[in-house]
C-alpha cells in the first residue's frame, strides 16, 4: 500500500523534474523557495522562470520572474532588495540582478507555504484525551472556515 504524500510535495517534484532538464538551477530554487525567502514571502511570490536578453552569456546576471497575486504586488516590489539578497545568498554570488513581477488575478496555489491566522478551536465534548480533543477542535474549525470560503 502506498504511503500518502502531500500534493504540494509531489507537484514540486514533478515541476522540478520538468524544469530541471533545461534549468537545473531554477528547479533547485523552486524546490527550496520557502527556505530561501521564508514562509511569509513564499506565500506572496513564487518563482516562474529566468529572463535573459538575447545575446547574453549563460553565466551572466539575470532577472528572475515571480508570480505574485495582485494584492501583494506592491509589497513584493517594495521589498525587492530583501528578496534579492536572500536569493543571491542561496546561489552564493550575485546571480540575480532584478525581479520581474507577473501579476496574478488570484492567490498563489495552496501548496506553497503560507502564513495563516490561528483559528480558535471548536469545543469538543465526550473525548477524554485532551490532546485528541484539541486536535479535533482545530480540525473542526479548519473545516468550518473552509466551508465559509466556498
Amino acid at each position: 500500500m502506498a504511503v500518502p504524500q502531500l500534493l504540494g510535495r509531489t507537484v514540486a517534484q514533478i515541476a522540478a523534474a520538468v524544469v530541471g532538464k533545461k534549468h537545473p538551477d531554477l528547479a533547485g530554487l523552486m524546490r527550496a523557495w520557502p527556505e530561501i525567502v521564508g514562509p511569509e514571502w513564499a506565500g506572496r511570490a513564487s518563482p516562474v522562470g529566468w529572463l535573459r536578453r538575447h545575446g547574453r552569456a549563460e553565466n551572466s546576471p539575470i532577472t528572475l520572474e515571480l508570480a505574485v497575486p495582485q494584492g501583494e504586488s506592491l509589497l513584493v516590489q517594495h521589498e525587492t532588495p530583501v528578496l534579492l539578497s536572500r536569493i543571491n545568498a542561496y546561489f552564493g554570488f550575485k546571480a540575480v540582478t532584478a525581479l520581474k513581477l507577473k501579476i496574478l488575478d488570484e492567490d498563489l496555489p495552496r501548496s506553497r507555504a503560507r502564513v495563516t491566522r490561528e483559528l480558535p478551536p471548536l469545543p469538543v465534548e465526550g473525548i477524554d484525551n485532551p490532546e485528541l480533543a484539541a486536535s479535533l477542535g482545530r480540525l473542526g474549525a479548519a473545516i468550518r472556515e473552509s466551508a465559509r470560503k466556498r
